[in-house]
């Protein structure tokens, strides 16, 4: 059986960039990026699979793909079973190296990393305190914390 890399390439915090810039813009920068994951195809011998919003599918047909990129930091996310899959996927995060997201927290809500000096705006919850992007992350939150927090 063959092995292969599947990567979900997005653009973190693109509902907050969204909701601050206006639909037109945003929709010019996915075409952007779009464009740049599509140049670099053919460097890492890989196919794009489709398109989701500011997502791409990607495929890559060697384990090893997933290993050393340049400038790409992989780091260990866990485990997931799938149905219909035999084993479970493994799953990792990919940051442009040196950028981590250290000193930062994750908006429940859209997943983007918040920096917790600069949140829009914070709830408590369940005895936990949550950091928001934006206005809009806290009201969905406010409306639905289970939706959100296990």
């Amino acid at each position: 059986m063959a092995e292969h890399t599947f990567l979900f390439a997005d653009l973190a915090g693109f509902s907050a960039l969204t909701e601050a810039h206006g639909d037109e813009d945003a929709a010019d920068l996915v075409a952007d990026f779009c464009d740049c994951v599509r140049d670099l195809l053919g460097e890492y011998d890989a196919n794009e699979i489709k398109t989701i919003g500011d997502e791409v599918l990607l495929t890559e047909a060697t384990y090893g793909g997933a290993g050393d990129v340049p400038g790409v930091e992989l780091s260990r996310h866990g485990e997931r079973r799938f149905k219909n899959v035999r084993d479970p996927v493994r799953l990792y995060r990919a940051a442009r190296a040196g950028r981590g997201d250290h000193g930062r927290l994750i908006d429940p809500v859209c997943r983007m990393a918040v920096d917790p000096d600069r949140a829009a705006g914070t709830l408590a919850y369940d005895g936990a305190t949550y950091f928001f992007c934006s206005l809009e992350c806290a009201r969905a939150f406010s409306e639905a914390p289970g939706s959100y927090v296990a």
